[in-house]
This record gives C-alpha cells, structure tokens and sequence, in this order.
C-alpha cells in the first residue's frame, strides 16, 4: 500500500479502505453516536481499552443487526492503521486512542496542535475518511496554508507538531464522519501498559478530539 507524502510529513493512502466499506461502517454505527455535547456540532464515540469489547458505558443495544459485525470491522482497520504508521516511521507504534467523529452543520474544531506535552510529544495522528457528501469541513494545515477534503476510504497520517497546527473548518451542510486514531512508539517512556488488544467500545464523554 503507497503512503504519498502530500506535504512534509503528511501522508496520504488512497483506497485504504473500499467506499462501500465505509459506507457499512456509518450504517452500522451512525445511530450509536453520542446525541449530545458541549460542542456545537460535534458528536462521537471514544474508544476505549476495555477487555470486553461490548462492554458500554453509555445507553447502547447490542441487537441491531451488523452492529456487532461492524465493530470487529473497525477494530482489524485500526490495528491496520497502526501497522501501516509503523512502516511509515518506521519503528513500532502501538494504538493510543481512537474516535469514530460525527460532525454536523456548525461543528468545527479550532487550531491545535496534537502534540502539545511531553506525554503526547511522540504521537501521531490519523484520521480515515468515511464520506465526501458534506459541505465545508475542510482539514486545513495553517502554517502551510493547505485545505484537505479526501475521498471516502482515504487515510491521511501525520505527526501533528508545532510545525503542523490545523483545524476542522466549520461544516456548513451534510455529515463528516471520520475514524480517528492517535499512536505512539511502542518503547515510548510515556506511554500506557502495552497492549495485546485493543478493543474499540463506546463510552460517553464531554469533548470529542477532532482532526
């Protein structure tokens, strides 16, 4: 699989997953979404680390049809996503955190950077592409003066630095639904216990990280 560095430090996949793939993914899981937020616009589900990967905290069946199915699903594309950032680094990374994202009309994310402490100075972030049918929510590199809207299946990897502030312009109309994953080196001195798993559940939470 080709990574194309669009920009220093930014690498595209094109086709990393099949557009109807993606499209299985968002009718499996759009109604578990979390319903509210202290952001405008911005809802989602955080992944968590639990060992059972059903286990949830917040108010979610279990008997809708596929649900389950897509969860195994995302789970093997995030361990996928890991493997490939590792190859691109080259060195092993291991899987931090993980989102599925939710934006609607008014939501954004102002200018940030992911990397802003020791604890997260080796990390690097990930976001896969899961629609193209919304207006606005452009990924826009401030410093580089760059805006991206990638095609459904595309998955773009960077380390999100100082060097590389961006934000989620706001969405004007439709839905942005994304995957979202951060990583780190697995020998990091920071980072949590080494995982065997990494299960993808849902648990409700106040603020949604998105890139």
């Amino acid at each position: 699989m080709y990574a194309k560095e669009v920009m220093p430090g930014v690498y595209l996949i094109d086709n990393f997953i099949n557009k109807d793939t993606c499209d299985f993914i968002i009718n499996s899981m759009s109604s578990k979404i979390v319903l509210d937020n202290d952001q405008k616009g911005v809802y989602g589900a955080l992944g968590t680390k639990d060992k059972n990967p059903y286990s949830f905290k917040g108010e979610y069946s279990k008997n809708e049809k596929y649900y389950n199915v897509s969860l195994d699903l995302i789970n093997n594309i995030f361990f996928a996503m890991k493997d490939l950032a590792s190859n691109i680094y080259g060195q092993e990374h291991i899987l931090k955190q993980t989102f599925y994202s939710c934006m609607t009309s008014g939501g954004k994310n102002p200018q940030h950077i992911d990397n802003y402490n020791d604890e997260y100075s080796e990390d690097k972030s990930a976001i896969l592409y899961l629609n193209d049918t919304y207006y606005g929510g452009e990924l826009y590199f401030n410093k580089q003066d760059v805006k991206l809207k990638l095609n459904p299946g595309s998955l773009l990897i960077f380390k999100g630095d100082e060097t590389r502030p961006h934000e989620v312009l706001e969405v004007q109309g439709g839905k942005r639904y994304n995957l979202i994953t951060f990583f780190e080196p697995k020998n990091f001195k920071g980072n949590f216990q080494v995982q065997k798993k990494f299960w993808f559940g849902f648990g409700t939470f106040s603020q949604l990280v998105a890139i």
